[in-house]
């Protein structure tokens, strides 16, 4: 898995988008869908002004890390305040091959007016997972939180009839 290190890199110069734009001539959206990990893919051209603008060689502004996961909801247990999300967790680490049954909670509030109002989901990582992820920086993590959490929202939309825009914050 390959990540931009951009936001890094300007916090650490003091730099905000704008500062790159009027310095490189790049447009503010390129610059933020790296920053927010949104891109794509980059151009060997815009890869290049911005070594050169933050004076960092490529392997500063990308980072690698042989990291790979896919989570597949195998089962949903309904119970009376919340959901019991069980996922088949398939992690690869360094090739250290990871695969097992992902416990995750999903709890639901309901207003006075028994609408809707938060849903939080909670992930319970075994101690051999815990211990295979703690190496990677964070920024990876997230990745894989937010793929955990698209899992479990598409399941709650397609089996539950929840509305496409839910939110769901992670504990």
């Amino acid at each position: 898995m390959i990540k931009c290190n951009l936001a890094v890199l300007m916090a650490e110069k003091g730099l905000k988008i704008a500062d790159i734009a009027s310095g490189t001539g790049m447009s503010r959206t390129t610059i933020s869908s790296l920053v927010n990990h949104n891109a794509k893919g980059i151009q060997y051209d815009t890869f290049n002004t911005l070594c050169e603008f933050l004076k960092v060689s490529p392997g500063e502004l990308f980072i690698y890390e042989p990291f790979k996961f896919s989570f597949e909801i195998k089962e949903v247990e309904e119970r009376e305040n919340d959901f019991l999300f069980k996922l088949d967790a398939d992690i690869t680490y360094k090739k250290q091959v990871l695969q097992e049954v992902l416990p995750a909670s999903v709890i639901l509030d309901m207003d006075e007016k028994d609408e809707l109002c938060y849903v939080g989901m909670e992930v319970n990582y075994s101690e051999e997972m815990t211990q295979l992820i703690a190496p990677i920086p964070r920024m990876f993590h997230k990745d894989m939180e937010e793929e955990i959490k698209e899992a479990i929202i598409e399941q709650l939309v397609q089996t539950y009839s929840f509305a496409e825009d839910i939110v769901v914050t992670l504990k």
